[in-house]
């Protein structure tokens, strides 16, 4: 499985050649593993537990501000010195539907736990980055991943510039205020605007045959959505997506030629929404950090006003091909954009290197992403402090990122 995932991309992995591969028989696979899913699940399971094993070996023996960084370092290395086993772990975890999705988490959870470790016996004065070392160190799998896919060799230098970014966010222990991503709640706007998606009811015998294939592409794009949300892409067939919606074969072929297809326009029409409703948000501010907020605001505004939409594009997007990950890449570079008016606002001249540009970006897209697979247990928005602090910190130090967040939820009743 990990030999042709890495080749091939998951989606595209048979049982027959998995076996051809293995050398054994249908039944024999059969006897350990009840679909393809499950032995991609195993799979990174595999590799996770491997992983977790060279991170330990890292973070022992060093203190609090170097576990992260540390657990980071492991992370680099892996994908340095087994590119085709990390993008598995990494690229190929996130197509690999609900139980490949658990494991991936579940390793990441792991090292974030043995950070957490060093941190409960360290002394309160010791110091350690303020950030939630599960979402940092998701948001490091997601760079790694990108690289991963665009065919690029990781350096281990990249672990050095990583450790400057983390270095960003250091502070006493004792006075960590983000890292346990404790929910607030700012002020937020109402949204009179029509939902992006809705069941569409279907079209009279006198309706113009234009508007009939309107209302049937919106019923197909709903019940591929409920169906993705429900159960996961790959089982949102072509079949189910027609007895959801109500339609036939001949019209979803209309509307679209693959099933894939469906989860593009999906993503298209969220991406568009999110990219829209932040970009008059951002602009509508004279300060960059206040911009910063309310993009922030508006963008988890949407992502909550549209859970399902939210949980196909952040969560089942990777699952339905290389289309929709690009989207995936095309939303963080974009929101890499709003990054550069930070430059010149605090002490360096600069402002932070690209690689922690990208950092910033990937985990907080990490954050969407474990919001979005709780189906609403916790809103982003209610995230919105720590997350800008992620944001803002290596551009403004930590002591003016908390002073302007502070002012921000004392203006923001709850």
């Amino acid at each position: 499985m990990i030999e042709l995932a890495a080749e091939e991309g998951y989606g595209a992995v048979r049982i027959g050649e998995l076996v051809t591969l293995a050398g054994v028989s249908r039944p024999t696979f059969y006897e350990y593993f009840k679909e393809k899913s499950d032995c991609l699940r195993a799979a990174i399971e595999h590799l996770q537990q491997r992983l977790l094993g060279e991170a330990r070996e890292r973070i022992a023996g060093g203190g609090s501000q170097e576990a992260l960084a540390a657990a980071l370092r492991a992370l680099v290395a892996f994908a340095s010195s087994s590119p085709r086993q990390a993008r598995v772990l990494m690229v190929e975890s996130m197509a690999g539907g609900p139980r490949a999705l658990d494991a991936r988490d579940q390793g990441i959870g792991a090292i974030a736990s043995v950070v957490e470790g060093v941190y409960e016996t360290a002394p309160g004065g010791a110091s350690a980055p303020d950030v939630s070392p599960a979402l940092a160190i998701g948001g490091v799998y997601r760079l790694l991943a990108c690289r991963l896919r665009r065919g690029e060799e990781v350096r281990e230098e990249l672990s050095e510039e990583l450790a400057r970014w983390l270095a960003a966010y250091a502070r006493p222990l004792d006075r960590h205020r983000w890292r346990a991503l404790s929910p607030s709640a700012p002020r937020t706007i109402p949204d009179a605007s029509p939902p992006l998606l809705k069941p569409a009811r279907p079209a009279k015998k006198a309706t113009r045959p234009s508007e009939q294939a309107t209302a049937e592409r919106e019923r197909i794009l709903f019940a591929a959505a409920e169906i993705a949300e429900q159960d996961g892409y790959a089982a949102a067939s072509i079949a189910e997506i027609c007895k959801r919606a109500g339609v036939d074969h001949r019209a979803f072929h209309r509307a679209f030629e693959r099933r894939r297809d469906v989860i593009a326009a999906l993503h298209e029409r969220f991406f568009q929404h999110l990219m829209t409703v932040s970009a008059g948000a951002f602009f509508g501010e004279a300060s960059w950090p206040e911009r910063i907020w309310d993009a922030g605001l508006a963008f988890g505004q949407s992502a909550e006003q549209e859970p399902t939409l939210a949980y196909v594009s952040f969560v089942e997007g990777p699952a339905a091909g290389p289309e929709a990950v690009q989207r995936y890449d095309d939303l963080v570079n974009a929101f890499t954009i709003f990054l550069e008016q930070g430059d010149q606002q605090g002490s360096e001249a600069n402002g932070p290197s690209t690689v922690a540009r990208e950092a910033i970006a990937w985990t907080t897209h990490e954050a969407n992403y474990a919001r979005a697979r709780t189906h609403g247990e916790q809103g982003i928005v209610e995230l919105l402090a720590p997350l800008a602090f992620v944001v803002l910190a290596p551009f403004l130090g930590v002591a003016a990122a908390d002073r302007f967040i502070d002012r921000k939820l004392g203006e923001e009743p709850s």
